[in-house]
Parts: C-alpha cells; sequence; structure tokens
C-alpha cells in the first residue's frame, strides 16, 4: 500500500505499488454484527504505481508515478476523467477544492489547474 484514504461507511480506500485503487469494507458484507468484510472493488487504470488519494463526497482523485491524474466516480466506480500533466516526473501528491486542482511531482515543481467553464 502506497496511499490510503478512509472514506466512511466502514470504508478505506487505499492506493498501492500494483497500480490498482482498492476499496475496503470493514463491515460483514451479510450485513450481520459479526466481523467480516474484505475488499469490495478494485479501481484499476494506472500505469504505474498510485501515490496519493483524496476525495470529497463520491469523487476521488488519484495521481500516480504515470504522471497522471485521475477522477473516479465512487458511486459508479468508475474513472470519469484523466489529467496528463506534463510533468517531468511522478507526480507525488495531489489536492482539490472546487474548481481548483493542485499536483506536485519528484520534478520538484507544483501546477495548479483550475477547471474552465464550457462555452456554448
Amino acid at each position: 500500500v502506497s496511499t490510503q484514504s478512509t472514506w466512511g461507511n466502514g470504508m478505506i480506500i487505499s492506493g498501492s505499488w500494483d497500480h490498482d485503487i482498492r476499496l475496503w469494507s470493514f463491515t460483514n458484507l451479510e450485513g450481520d454484527d459479526t466481523p467480516g468484510g474484505g475488499c469490495i472493488a478494485v479501481l484499476a487504470g494506472h500505469e504505474h504505481w498510485v501515490s496519493w488519494l483524496q476525495f470529497k463526497g463520491h469523487t476521488l482523485i488519484s495521481c500516480s508515478g504515470d504522471k497522471t491524474v485521475k477522477v473516479w466516480d465512487l458511486q459508479q466506480r468508475k474513472c470519469v476523467r484523466t489529467l496528463s500533466t506534463n510533468h517531468g516526473d511522478a507526480v507525488r501528491c495531489v489536492a482539490f477544492e472546487d474548481d481548483t486542482l493542485v499536483t506536485a511531482s519528484f520534478d520538484q515543481t507544483v501546477k495548479i489547474w483550475r477547471r474552465s467553464p464550457c462555452s456554448a
């Protein structure tokens, strides 16, 4: 595990050296009070290790050694957008709030991204 984040509802999200993101449940999948749980979903798409995760609501942002940032819909459990960052090295961490995304890389740069509104 290279990174992890608690999602709520007895869930944890992990990113790993195997390029995948996993959603884990701490509760019994049968719905009773006995201990249980386990991996309930695997989100695949990065081509290198997953270095950082951040989520808000049902949106998960991940970054990776493949120099990309991915936006995931946790309800649909799929990637909805991939951002090629043009960093010269792995993206080490990411933070987002509203329409602003910040990436930091092992290339010693920080980039600030703003989502522009679509024009009709």
